[in-house]
């Protein structure tokens, strides 16, 4: 059994975090000592956090069974990246979608809520443009995912597969560098599945929900 998805998860998020606060706080110091020539710009380095929530449908086809797993879902996106030009960033984006006792149907038989914890995660490369002065943002990331299963009975994870994440949101600055916002996501990702016996099917994956964020650029 390969190590918890959800401890890499919190591991890497970690990470990205800590690198992010770090950055910031070089990142304020730098804007104070320009004489605030990057107020209410774009431009430079790039943090963002946006936890918020939604509903999130996963499904399997094989040659026997339709499996669909559905329900509520707590959703996070991490992005850390630099402006190539103004209002234009590439970043290194992390999604996560997290599952608590979904509901199951199988064959169009619904078995009611299954006592598990499904985990959607996604690792990829992002760009983001704003729309100034508005600011408005468009954002999208492609890159790969992978998914686990736990259960009273055991851990099972998914194979790597990819992802694609979009978001269409707006922010508000609150100082020169920050800016909260909100956001609608939309995200798909494709995991392929291989059983005991070496047959493979396919964990489609589709997520839309609310994303709240709060940036620094």
């Amino acid at each position: 059994m390969t190590k918890s998805i959800n401890g890499k998860i919190i591991v890497l998020i970690s990470a990205l975090v800590l690198i992010g606060v770090q950055n910031v706080c070089f990142g304020q110091a730098a804007v104070e000592a320009s004489n605030n020539d990057t107020k209410h710009k774009h431009d430079g380095f790039y943090f963002h956090l946006a936890p918020g929530f939604g509903g999130t449908a996963i499904g399997e086809v094989d040659e026997r069974d339709e499996l669909i797993i559905s329900g509520g879902s707590s959703n996070t996106k991490i992005g850390i990246g630099y402006a190539l030009v103004e209002n234009l960033i590439v970043s290194l984006d992390i999604f996560g979608s997290v599952l608590v006792d979904p509901e199951v149907e199988i064959n169009g038989q619904e078995l009611g809520e299954a006592d598990a914890e499904l985990t959607i995660a996604n690792v990829g490369l992002g760009m983001t443009y704003y729309l100034m002065p508005s600011n408005f943002y468009l954002s999208g990331s492609i890159g790969l995912a992978t998914g686990e299963l736990e259960t009273d009975f055991g851990t099972f994870d998914t194979d790597l597969g990819y992802g694609i994440n979009f978001a269409l949101g707006k922010e508000w600055w609150v100082s020169d560098n920050w800016g909260l916002g909100v956001a609608t996501h939309l995200y798909y990702s494709s995991l392929p599945d291989e059983n005991s016996i070496g047959e493979v099917s396919y964990l489609n994956t589709a997520s839309i929900g609310i994303l709240f964020s709060a940036t620094f650029n």
